[in-house]
């Protein structure tokens, strides 16, 4: 097997058979359009700890459940191109990700982000004990249960959503940011 740790790919076919090679990658980044068939091929990667994924084709990522190490997952639905030199991102015509009870099996999870998604139920992040960073900018959530308690968490993104009342907040004791820039919260108490 190949012994790099960290790999960045641009528009790449995940070809399961190709993965073996890989087997000692902990950082993993593709800025490529995803299928839901190519996101299996990735159990193989067990060592994951970092992994960031444009899933614009994706809607139930239950693939990356069995990466039981991971401990900072990025899934952000936005397209890339290149215009000169310069990177442009634009957010997908169709975002698909709605479904996150995958999350439940990732108990090592630290760092979250789930951007420009579709997401509305994130009852599933009582099961992330270890949960510090928690980004969720640009998704459905017009509710987060009360009883949700994230006791770790340090900051908080829920900026583009339809949320009002924040008063879950009150189980984060350790809670150092937050942004609620285009939300529907009036009171901050």
């Amino acid at each position: 097997p190949l012994k790099v740790p960290v790999l960045g790919i641009e528009n790449f076919l995940l070809n399961p058979k190709r993965l073996e090679d890989f087997s000692l990658l902990r950082y993993l980044g593709i800025l490529a359009s995803l299928t839901q068939d190519s996101l299996g091929n990735l159990s193989s990667l067990s060592n994951l700890t970092h992994l960031q994924l444009n899933v614009n084709d994706i809607s139930e990522p239950k693939g990356l459940r069995h990466l039981k190490k991971l401990k900072h997952l990025s899934l952000f639905c936005i397209y890339y191109s290149w215009e000169g030199s310069t990177i442009k991102s634009q957010r997908c015509n169709n975002p698909e990700l709605t479904d996150i009870s995958f999350l439940k099996e990732l108990k090592a999870l630290e760092v979250l982000k789930i951007d420009h998604n579709v997401v509305e139920d994130v009852s599933v992040l009582e099961f992330l004990p270890r949960l510090q960073s928690l980004s969720l900018r640009a998704n459905k959530i017009e509710h987060v249960s009360a009883n949700l308690k994230l006791k770790e968490l340090r900051h908080l993104d829920l900026a583009g959503n339809n949320i009002r009342d924040i008063s879950f907040l009150g189980a984060s004791p350790k809670l150092r940011s937050l942004n609620l820039s285009g939300t529907e919260v009036a009171n901050l108490s």
